[in-house]
């Protein structure tokens, strides 16, 4: 009988101690990562990184190890890295910025350049986006708008005179540069950090595109979807799209819609990471009006080759399953848009 009763206690302490153990090694694991979270999202290691083995490997080792994060936390390291890469005050370490994770890089870099120099500084930082490659003029242009809204402020007349310093960029693209920067800021507050931030949702849903001077419109209806899904869920889904597509609808200017609906295309082709078979359907549900919907099409595409380039394959899909007409229509503007990337990769 002792003998069990010895026999018992021990077990239970082995299982005591086996316990014991196996919370203190998950947690030691759980400490382990999130010191590596830590490290990872420290703009001072990042500081130590550019100093350490300069700027581009530095940049190289920030894209390797953010690769397998969700494309928000992408977007929030690649912010870390632009600050990082930002106190070393040489404005012309901005060309090592890129498009990648939706161009964090650039809006952090400029919009702390803009923040510490005033406008005086937007000069110096057009003649260094005019040395950037390919599509990441457009995106440093861009970058700019949202310093310049971040410093003027978040009042309306503060947009309208965003928008006239963007005037000055006179070859920036209508949508996705300065216009388009100043626009998203305005309505995501990026620069400031956390979706509190974010515009709320009035009863007028199109303010401000409805009244602002017509030459504004395309590029603020471009951006307000992108305001409008923050608002109504995290995830894009056919339901989500088909009510932006009910929303796009409401603006009563034909000019207005179809950008409205680009501005849709944008936000799946992000929403999904660029995969095309799940691009269309999300955006064939945002309407049955096939020019809109050739217009949520290409617009995705264009994102994606932007961020990750487009192939062969991207380029004979997007157009599958049309009519006629509205096939011709969405080739020839692929055409276009692979003549704007160059060749598909």
């Amino acid at each position: 009988m002792n003998k069990n009763i010895d026999t018992s206690y021990f077990f239970v302490l082995l299982l005591l101690f086996v316990g014991l153990f196996a919370v203190g090694y998950i947690y030691n694991i759980q400490n382990t990562e999130r010191d590596k979270e830590t490290l990872l999202f420290s703009e001072f290691h990042w500081e130590e990184r550019v100093t350490t083995v300069g700027p581009d490997r530095a940049y190289d080792e920030l894209i390797q190890s953010a690769k397998n994060l969700p494309l928000g936390k992408q977007h929030e390291l690649v912010h870390v890295f632009g600050a990082a890469l930002y106190n070393g005050k040489d404005l012309n370490l901005l060309l090592v910025c890129d498009e990648q994770f939706l161009y964090g890089c650039f809006h952090e870099f400029i919009g702390s350049t803009i923040a510490e120099h005033g406008l005086h500084v937007i000069e110096e930082i057009d003649a260094i986006c005019s040395k950037a490659e390919g599509g990441n003029k457009t995106v440093c242009h861009h970058g700019v708008g949202h310093g310049i809204q971040t410093y003027l402020g978040y009042k309306e007349e503060d947009l309208v005179s965003a928008l006239k310093v963007c005037d000055g960029f006179p070859l920036s693209d209508p949508i996705g540069g300065c216009y388009g920067g100043v626009f998203m800021e305005y309505n995501l507050r990026t620069m400031l950090g956390g979706d509190d931030e974010i515009r709320s949702l009035t009863e007028n849903i199109l303010s401000p595109c409805d009244h602002i001077e017509e030459k504004y419109q395309a590029s603020c209806m471009f951006r307000l979807p992108q305001w409008w899904r923050h608002h109504l869920s995290e995830n894009v889904s056919k339901e989500i799209t088909s009510q932006l597509g009910e929303m796009c609808s409401t603006a009563i200017l034909p000019n207005m819609v179809s950008p409205c609906f680009q501005g849709i295309g944008n936000i799946v082709a992000v929403n999904v990471n660029f995969d095309m078979a799940q691009i269309i359907p999300l955006c064939d549900a945002s309407t049955s009006d096939l020019d809109y919907t050739v217009a949520c099409r290409i617009q995705a595409l264009v994102t994606k080759g932007f961020a990750s380039g487009i192939s062969v394959q991207d380029t004979s899909r997007v157009c599958r399953a049309l009519p006629l007409e509205n096939k011709k229509t969405c080739e020839t503007q692929v055409n276009i848009v692979v003549t704007s990337l160059k060749d598909p990769k």
